[in-house]
């Protein structure tokens, strides 16, 4: 989290002699999956909780031929753990005259792991500092809730006792006399 980091897609049709998986760059593993492609292909990353910059090709869109590989790369800041990166391949199936017809053929959940550092800047950050603020404020209405009821519970019993002495000081009173 926070360091910018380069993701690398390849992709090679079934007729290719060349292992996509082969020299990307980086010291990870390698994640692997079977997809479908045509003569045209877009491949798209995005996420709500990192920062994504599309190096290369500025519309993502490639040409993909019998032989070699095809490859996509971004920039990824991650600003927080999670599960919000996708990572989604659009085929462009063509006819003569008519328009492209964009068809997704692939999508992938990357999950980004946080180091402990950032993780627990992340949770001071988004639990800690929220709760520090809005704790106080709870408690004091909670405090408030108490006093308000301990005070009309005092005072509804305090009328009953006046109540009560009035009505055994009327008993005691004498009614007259002979």
């Amino acid at each position: 989290m926070g360091e910018t980091r380069e993701i690398v897609v390849r992709a090679a049709p079934d007729t290719s002699s060349v292992d996509p998986g082969n020299a990307l760059p980086g010291d990870g593993p390698v994640d692997s999956s079977a997809v479908r492609l045509c003569s045209q292909v877009r491949a798209d990353l995005d996420g709500a909780d990192f920062d994504v910059e599309r190096t290369g090709e500025p519309t993502g869109r490639r040409g993909v031929g019998s032989e070699g590989a095809v490859e996509w790369s971004w920039a990824v800041t991650p600003l927080r753990a999670g599960e919000d990166l996708q990572l989604v391949l659009t085929l462009y199936v063509s006819e003569p005259d008519v328009a492209p017809i964009e068809l997704e053929s692939f999508r992938k959940t990357i999950v980004v792991e946080a180091n402990r550092e950032e993780d627990t800047k992340g949770f001071v950050r988004d639990w800690l500092i929220p709760a520090g603020i809005t704790a106080p404020v709870v408690v004091a209405a909670l405090g408030w809730l108490v006093v308000r009821w301990r005070t009309r519970r005092a005072a509804r019993s305090a009328v009953v006792v006046d109540v009560r002495d009035a009505a055994d000081d009327d008993a005691r009173r004498p009614t007259g006399y002979l």
